[in-house]
Order: C-alpha cells, then structure tokens, then sequence
C-alpha cells in the first residue's frame, strides 16, 4: 500500500505561490515525506512560461522562481503522458487530466472552475486548496489514499 499521496498542483497555484510565498504547507507536506508532487514536461513548461511572462516579473524574484523550481527538482515525480483525454470543458487543461490518469495521482489541485466542476476524473479528486489543507488536516494521510 502507498503511503504518500500523489498530489498535481496546476500553474495557476504554483503562481499563486510565487506571488503571495504562501506555500510553506506544500512545503512541509514535502519535507516530511507524506506527498509526492507529481509533473510532466507539458506542466512545467506552462508554468515556467507563465512565470517569465513580463507582466509577473515585478512581483518576485528571479531567485525566488529558481527556488521554487529547484524545490520541485527534488521533490517532483515525473510522469511521461501517453494518455489522450477530451474531459475537459477547456481544451488546454485536458493535459492536467492526462497527467492525472498516467500517474494515477491522487488529486489534482487547482483553482481552475473548468477543472473543478469535474470534481473527479478516474481515481483523481479534482479539488482546491484549501479543500486539500481542510481534507489534510480532518483526516490521517491513510484515509486521503484511495
């Protein structure tokens, strides 16, 4: 049985991060070993595309970005997407659900309402953050684990 919980979070929170350097729950769920952030190429590549696009460079660091991506380095479990989905209401984030399928991640965190509506896809719980921080915090990692 898997004790760690395979967890996607979507560009949109990891900018969030960035921005507002909230992400110290991420990063003790880290630290202490009980999650298991979970990428592919395509996710990376959207959020380091998002996070060098002119209108963010003002509100952090470069360095805090560099941080930030080498925390994911070691961390991150990567996932080679083989999967083809067409779920998704908006077509760009249908690759969220192919990672989610392949990787047979646990959840996929985002703030995205085209996401969220779905509410599960296969065995993922499509879910915001602080549901994921209210979930964690009720339940044992045991009773998050499908």
């Amino acid at each position: 049985m898997r004790t760690k919980i395979k967890i996607i979070i979507d560009t949109n929170l990891w900018i969030s991060f960035l921005l507002t350097k909230k992400y110290d729950f991420i990063d003790v769920l880290l630290l202490k070993q009980k999650i298991t952030l979970v990428f592919s190429e395509e996710l990376m590549e959207e959020f380091v595309d998002v996070a060098r696009r002119p209108k963010l460079k003002s509100f952090f660091l470069f360095s805090e970005l560099e941080d930030l991506l080498q925390l994911i380095a070691l961390h991150a479990e990567y996932c080679l997407v083989h999967s083809t989905v067409n779920a998704c209401r908006d077509d760009k984030d249908n690759f969220l659900l192919a990672l989610a399928k392949d990787s047979q991640a646990d959840y996929l965190i985002t703030g995205d309402k085209d996401l969220l509506v779905l509410e599960k896809f296969g065995n993922t719980r499509i879910i915001t953050m602080s549901e994921f921080q209210t979930l964690w915090n009720s339940k044992s990692t045991s009773n998050l684990l499908k």
